[in-house]
C-alpha cells in the first residue's frame, strides 16, 4: 500500500554491521588486554555519537538514537547500581545478564600451567596445598602457583608454576557487557523506530481516507 512503512526492516549494510561487532566481540575475549581495552573505548564511542544523533538528526535516525539511547545507557546504569548495592540491600540475586555471563564464562574457561616457561603435563595436574604451593599427584611440591594470568616470586626454591587462564576473565565480562550494552540498545532502537511508523501509518491511513472521502463526494456532486 503506497504510503505505508514495514515496521521492521533490515538492510544489508545493518546486518553486515551487526556481524562485525559479534566477530570484533568474539576475538577481543581471547585477545591481548590492551585490544580488550581499545574495544571497550572504541564502544563507547559509538554510544555516545548514537547519544549525539538525538540533536543532530530527524526521522527514524533520530528514532534510532532515542530508542538506542535510552535502553543502553539505561541497562548499564541500572546493572552497576544492582550489582554495586546487591550485597547492601541484601538482594536475593545478581543481575540475569551478569548470572548469563557467569554461566558461559564457566563452560569455556580452562586453565594451562608451565613450568619455568614449558607446558606443565595435563597428567601431573597440580594441586594447591592451602598455602599457595602446588603438590604433584605423588604429595611432592613443584612450584608456587602464580594468581591467574600473573604471579609472584617462588619461595620454596622450587620451579615457578605459573598458571595460564584462557580465556581472560576481564576480557570475557568487558566484550559480555558490550554485548548487553548493544543488545539492548539496539532493540530499544527498533522498537522506537517501530512506534513512529505505527504513527505514520495511521496518519497516511487517515489521509487516504479523507482523499476517498472527498473523491466519492465530488463524484456525487457531478
Amino acid at each position: 500500500m503506497s504510503g505505508f512503512k514495514s515496521l521492521f526492516q533490515w538492510s544489508l549494510g545493518e546486518l553486515v554491521t551487526i556481524f562485525s561487532i559479534l566477530a570484533v566481540l568474539m576475538g577481543s575475549i581471547w585477545a591481548p588486554m590492551f585490544v580488550s581495552r581499545v574495544v571497550m573505548v572504541v564502544a563507547w564511542l559509538a554510544v555516545m555519537l548514537v547519544f549525539a544523533m538525538i540533536w543532530c538528526t530527524t526521522g527514524d535516525w533520530r528514532r534510532f538514537a532515542i530508542g538506542f539511547s535510552v535502553m543502553a545507557i539505561g541497562y548499564f546504569l541500572a546493572v552497576n547500581a544492582y550489582e554495586v548495592n546487591r550485597d547492601r540491600f541484601h538482594l536475593p540475586a545478581r543481575c540475569p545478564t551478569v548470572e548469563a555471563l557467569d554461566s558461559i564464562y564457566a563452560l569455556i574457561v580452562h586453565e594451562e600451567y608451565f613450568m619455568d616457561g614449558k607446558p606443565f603435563p595435563g597428567k601431573l595436574r597440580p594441586n594447591e596445598d592451602g598455602t599457595g604451593a602446588i603438590m604433584n599427584e605423588n604429595g611432592i611440591i613443584v612450584g608456587v602457583v602464580s594468581v591467574p594470568n600473573g604471579g609472584w616470586k617462588n619461595t620454596t626454591g622450587k620451579p615457578y608454576l605459573y598458571r595460564l587462564v584462557i580465556p581472560d576473565e576481564k576480557n570475557f565480562y568487558t566484550a559480555g557487557h558490550i554485548f548487553w550494552v548493544f543488545l539492548f540498545g539496539y532493540l530499544g532502537a527498533k522498537v522506537t523506530v517501530a512506534i513512529g511508523r505505527i504513527q505514520e501509518n495511521q496518519k497516511a491511513r487517515s489521509t487516504q481516507v479523507q482523499d476517498r472521502s472527498r473523491l466519492i463526494e465530488s463524484n456525487d456532486a457531478e
